[in-house]
This record gives C-alpha cells, sequence and structure tokens, in this order.
C-alpha cells in the first residue's frame, strides 16, 4: 500500500517535472538560444542609450538614436542625430583634468531654436573662463520633445560614464510627451503605470519581439489626448484624477535620475523651469467644469462679447463681459489670459499677473511646458534631498524677478518655454552659482572661491554670437508673436534697432569674423567648428573650411559628423581618394 502511493507520488512528479521541462524550461532555452542567435546575426538594433565602440584603452560612447526611436510614434531614424548639438560623444575612461557636466531634459535643454547660444554653452564657456586649468566637458543627453521617461533610464546609462555633476532641466512635455495622457480607441484616455513603461523599455531591447513586430503595437490604436480626441467627447474630470499619476510618475522619475547622479559620485542641481506666462496663451483650453447647455450659450455668448470688446481697444467692457463668463465657469485657461491681457492694457499690473498665473495653472493637458505643479515638486524633491547635496537653481524665480510686474514674457522667451539670449544667459548665471557649488573640490580647489558670471558682450564673444545673428532671430520672434496677436512688443522692436545698428551690415563676414575670434579666446567647441566649416564651404572660401574640418576632427575624432564635414572639405577640394576614407569612418560611428 505505501509502495503504490509512493509510486503514484512519484510518477505525479516526473509529470509535472515534465510539464516543466515541456512548457518552461524548454521554452525559455529555445527563446534564448533565439535571441543569442539573433543577436550573433546581427538582426535588430540595440535599444540601449550609448552605443561603445573599442578605441584600444579607450571606450567611446556615442549617443544611440534608436534608443529615442521607441519614444515617437514615427522613428526617427538616425536623422537628427547628424546635428552638431545632438551628437553626445563620451570617452570613458576620462581624460585628466576633465570635470564632465551632463544635461538633461527635452528640446529646452537641448538647445531649441538657438543652439548657438544655448545655456549649456554659455555654462560651459563660463566655467571655462571661471576654472581655465580644468577641461569641462559640458554634455547634452536632453532631446527634443522627451519628457522624463527617456531621461530617466539615459541618466541611468550615464551614471556609468564618470560624471562630476547631473544638471537637470527636465519638466516640459510631461502631460503631452512619451507615456504620458494616451486616448485608446474604445477605452477613453489612461496613464501606463511606470512597471509597465519600465517593462516596454526593457523588452524593446529583446530581438525576437523586434522580429515579432516589437512590443508596442499598441502604438496603432494609441494616439495622445491632443491630437483629435474632441474635448466633448473626453472626461476632463477623470483626466484631470489621471494628471495626478504624470505628476507621480515625473516626481519618482526626477528622484530616480538624482539617485542615478548621487551614486555615480556627481553633484546634482535640479532647476525649475521657465515658462513664458505673459505673452503665450494656453495651448489647450477646454472647460473643466461640465455646463448644461444653456449655461454654455451663455458663457459663449459673454466670451464673443468680451473678445470683440478686446479687438476694439475697449478693455474695461472687455473685462466685464469675460468676468459674466467666469461667473458661470472660471476654469477655461484662454478666459483668464484674456481677462490678463486686458488687465496689462489697463495698467493694473498686480489683477493682469493674477490672471496670467491662473491662466497657467489651468493649461493642464495639452501643455508643451512646465506647469506651476511640475516647477512645486522640483523645488520639493530638491529641498528633501538637500542633506544628499541636491541644490536647486531657481530659473522661473529668476525670469519673475527680472520681468515687467513678475509675469515673464517675451524678453526671455522665443515662445512658450524656449529661451531667447536675454533668457539663456538669466538661466546660465541662476544656474551658475548651484553648480559651482556642485562641483568636485578638486576643481573648485583650482578656481575662485564665488562664482562670476561672464558678462553678455563676453559670452558673445566665446560665442561666435554676432549682433546681425541677434537682430534676425528677434525679428523671427517678433513676426512669431505679432501672428498671434500679442501686444507691447516695442522693446523687442528696439532690441533689433539696436542690434542692427551694431552690425557691420555683412553678417556672412561678421559670422567668419566672430567665429575665428572665439577660436582665439577659447578652447575649440565642435558646435562652433561644426556651424563655422558648413559656412565656409556654403560661400566658397574652401581652404579654410578644409583647415577648419581638419581641426574638428582632430579634437573629435568620434563624432561621425566630424568625419563627414571633413569628407565633404576634401571633396570639394577635389581630394576624393582621401574623401572616401572620412566618409566610411562616419558610417562606422553613425
Amino acid at each position: 500500500m505505501a509502495d503504490s502511493s509512493h509510486e503514484q507520488r512519484t510518477h505525479s512528479m516526473r509529470r509535472w517535472l515534465g510539464y516543466i521541462v515541456a512548457f518552461i524550461i524548454l521554452p525559455a532555452v529555445l527563446m534564448l538560444a533565439a535571441e543569442w542567435g539573433l543577436r550573433a546575426g546581427g538582426y535588430g538594433r540595440s535599444t540601449r542609450p550609448f552605443i561603445e565602440h573599442n578605441l584600444g584603452d579607450k571606450t567611446l560612447h556615442v549617443l544611440n538614436s534608436h534608443y529615442f526611436d521607441q519614444f515617437f510614434f514615427t522613428p526617427i531614424h538616425n536623422t537628427y542625430l547628424w546635428n552638431a548639438g545632438s551628437w553626445v560623444e563620451i570617452v570613458t575612461p576620462k581624460p585628466k583634468q576633465t570635470c564632465r557636466v551632463i544635461v538633461f531634459g527635452g528640446s529646452a535643454s537641448q538647445g531649441f531654436p538657438y543652439q548657438k547660444y544655448c545655456f549649456r554653452r554659455m555654462l560651459e564657456v563660463m566655467l571655462e573662463a571661471q576654472y581655465p586649468a580644468i577641461d569641462f566637458e559640458v554634455c547634452c543627453a536632453a532631446f527634443f520633445a522627451v519628457n522624463s521617461h527617456a531621461m530617466r533610464p539615459m541618466a541611468e546609462a550615464c551614471a556609468q560614464l564618470e560624471p562630476d555633476l547631473y544638471l537637470i532641466y527636465m519638466g516640459n512635455n510631461e502631460a503631452n510627451g512619451p507615456f504620458a495622457l494616451w486616448h485608446v480607441e474604445n477605452r477613453g484616455t489612461t496613464v501606463p503605470s511606470l512597471a509597465y513603461i519600465r517593462a516596454c523599455l526593457w523588452a524593446r531591447n529583446v530581438r525576437l519581439i523586434q522580429l515579432a513586430g516589437e512590443v508596442g503595437s499598441y502604438l496603432h490604436v494609441v494616439r495622445s489626448t491632443a491630437d483629435d480626441a474632441a474635448a466633448e467627447e473626453r472626461d476632463l474630470e477623470h483626466e484631470a484624477q489621471l494628471l495626478e499619476r504624470v505628476y507621480h510618475h515625473y516626481e519618482a522619475n526626477i528622484e530616480a535620475v538624482c539617485d542615478a547622479g548621487l551614486g555615480a559620485g556627481a553633484g546634482v542641481v535640479l532647476c525649475s523651469l521657465g515658462v513664458n506666462v505673459r505673452d503665450w496663451q494656453p495651448s489647450g483650453a477646454v472647460h473643466l467644469t461640465k455646463l448644461e447647455p444653456t449655461a454654455l450659450d451663455a458663457w459663449n455668448t459673454h466670451w464673443a462679447d468680451g473678445v470683440a470688446q478686446e479687438e476694439a481697444g475697449a478693455y474695461r467692457d472687455a473685462i466685464g463681459s469675460y468676468e459674466k463668463a467666469e461667473a458661470i465657469d472660471d476654469t477655461f485657461s484662454r478666459l483668464q489670459f484674456r481677462m490678463g491681457c486686458c488687465y496689462w492694457d489697463l495698467g493694473e499690473y498686480e489683477a493682469a499677473r493674477e490672471h496670467f498665473m491662473r491662466a497657467w495653472e489651468l493649461d493642464l493637458f495639452m501643455w508643451l511646458r512646465a506647469s506651476p505643479r511640475s516647477n512645486q515638486i522640483v523645488a520639493e524633491v530638491a529641498r528633501r534631498r538637500s542633506s544628499e547635496g541636491v541644490l536647486l537653481a531657481d530659473c522661473q524665480g529668476a525670469f519673475e524677478k527680472a520681468s515687467p510686474h513678475g509675469v515673464p514674457g517675451h524678453e526671455f522667451f522665443s515662445d512658450t518655454c524656449h529661451l531667447t539670449f536675454e533668457g539663456n544667459y538669466l538661466a546660465t548665471c541662476t544656474m551658475l552659482e548651484q553648480v559651482v557649488q556642485a562641483l568636485p573640490e578638486w576643481v573648485r580647489a583650482r578656481g575662485p572661491a564665488e562664482a562670476e558670471p561672464l558678462s553678455r558682450e563676453e559670452c558673445m564673444e566665446r560665442l561666435g554670437v554676432t549682433p546681425s545673428e541677434l537682430a534676425e532671430h528677434a525679428r523671427q520672434e517678433l513676426e512669431s508673436y505679432q501672428l498671434t496677436r500679442i501686444r507691447h512688443l516695442e522693446d523687442l522692436e528696439a532690441r533689433i534697432e539696436e542690434m542692427e545698428q551694431r552690425s557691420t551690415g555683412d553678417p556672412v563676414a561678421e559670422r567668419f569674423a566672430a567665429c575665428r575670434r572665439a577660436l582665439e579666446v577659447g578652447r575649440p567647441s565642435h558646435e562652433l567648428l561644426f556651424m563655422f566649416v558648413h559656412e565656409l564651404l556654403g560661400h566658397v572660401r574652401p581652404d579654410e573650411a578644409l583647415e577648419k574640418a581638419r581641426l574638428l576632427e582632430e579634437y573629435f575624432p568620434g563624432r561621425g559628423y566630424a568625419h563627414l564635414v571633413l569628407a565633404r572639405a576634401l571633396a570639394n577640394k577635389g581630394k576624393a581618394d582621401e574623401a572616401v576614407p572620412e566618409y566610411e569612418a562616419a558610417l562606422a560611428l553613425h
């Protein structure tokens, strides 16, 4: 009897063991073998943040465009990374006497639209001026249109690259970027969990999944709430609740980026994000309060009356109409914005500021800029982790302090959140004080006790920026603001006139002279050299173009575009035999 029971248990165990082998172990082994075979055969692509190239006793880490592909509905196919400011080349082991600063964020951190004088470039030349014995690398890990979900794995990867400081200017695109508010057909709006997001990013690197069509086929049925989901078809109360999850994810990602930097022994500086509150109307104005049809009709009538009165210059009457609409529903962000504009025109600046700030708070679902809540989270994380050495650079506070009546506008911003020369300069000066405190002690011992920013003129000289360039950029900003019917742009017109008077009248010669001067007074910059060579090639100066292209390749041999530019310069001189190896080197690093 006992033997029979023992035999039954043994048989049952063998049967279950067979099931485990057949349905778990064997498929796992086969899948691992298939994955290894696909990788060995060169199938698929890595989705890690960096691609490594062996350079003898050094390793070159080059930004992997396929990493960013997974955050876009349409892959970017490497094309964007041929841009000089977007290409990141980091060597390990780090050269001696080198201080490595890594910048995280979106397009504002990357330098859009004026990469030549973005705040990371200004910071680099200011640090070089303060510490001439130190070689500073201010590396751009930021990327356009992404949010903290893309920066978190990037920061974790950068922790292996011997960083000395993390500079985090991150928080735009949080509600409307990758893995944010999604509208799913037949399911409404949702926000995926952090666990799901992390699993998706891990799975994207598996070659078997790439072969099967890639994880994330949800992209066929998922679209942003900003695309074509009509407001009346959406449950806005539900979406407002989902924003709490967006903010929770944002805070968790900031914490993770800080953890990565601190874990690598780097200093960490968090920045509040600058926002154009006065001269850029909210992107997605919706009624957060559900109105009955009769109430909505009445609201629309008062709104239309107010708009007509405002456009006729009857600002006090317009405020009266807007107040009637406000009494019905005060959650429509553009209503608050227009009331702010009217009070501003009447010189009642405190009331104007109150309404502008309220409009910013209500710009919930489609914003491509930081919200007040985002900056509160940044400040809270910095305060909570100050004992660990995390510092706060309050950029938005600096913009408010320096703006007319405390309301930031076109003085510092080219659009909703991207910075002008003045904006970049103020942001850099605000960051510099905290950055210097966060630098390693061996760096601080080689420079002055207190940070001393360069003047605007010194920044222009070291960056190769010309008055004609600033005038042209200001003209573009003026046209953009005029299209959106922004008023009180006289100071912008005065800035254009001032820069035009300072210009020599020959923009090309002016740029050439400025680039040459910048190369004389500071260290060679890959961005400056890249732009200079393109200018020289475009204006048929082949000898100097080749000279500067060789300098670019000498200083930055791991950058694919450096070889590409040198190949173009050689081909332009008729040296095809020498150009071919450079083209091949560019492709090898692509």
